[in-house]
């Protein structure tokens, strides 16, 4: 029989290459996610569309019933919330299991505006965040070589 406090230990030990839990059989891994492209883009959009000169922004946007259609298709923006970079509503329908309403934090309007930069990668474990590593990124490093900013922050305006 092997101890609660031992099998801890060897599921800490295990989760940078994957472990079946020793208490339960459920499939445990850490996972390191980098800031990418496609949640670059989703941001940039995501600060864009909620700013209203009528209220004060952010606001939170309906990301499912506004956004553009590859955006809710990648269902990236949802881990952006790893940095700092969005929050969701509260949840205001009992019976759904999440609110698709969105907006952007400081830090992320911060970094789409090009004036912050990040760690480029989330290491997460059972879908939280545990820590930011890696190298600074900024925006058109996470874009990449073949986006231009100037034409991705044009195509929101």
């Amino acid at each position: 029989m092997i101890l609660l406090s031992e099998a801890r230990k060897e599921l800490r030990d295990n989760l940078d290459d994957g472990i079946r839990c020793p208490c339960c059989d459920k499939y445990a891994r850490r996972y390191r996610r980098r800031f990418n492209s496609t949640m670059a883009r989703s941001l940039i959009w995501l600060v864009r569309a909620s700013k209203n000169p009528r209220v004060d922004w952010p606001m939170f946007v309906d990301v499912p019933k506004y956004g553009p259609r590859e955006l809710v298709r990648s269902n990236q923006l949802p881990t952006v919330r790893w940095w700092g970079m969005v929050e969701r509503e509260g949840n205001q329908n009992p019976e759904l299991k999440h609110s698709g309403m969105w907006r952007p934090t400081s830090v992320g309007i911060s970094f789409a505006m090009n004036e912050r930069m990040v760690e480029s990668t989330a290491v997460t474990y059972d879908g939280e965040l545990e820590t930011l590593e890696g190298e600074l990124i900024s925006i058109d490093d996470a874009l990449g070589k073949k986006f231009s900013y100037a034409e991705i922050m044009s195509q929101y305006c």
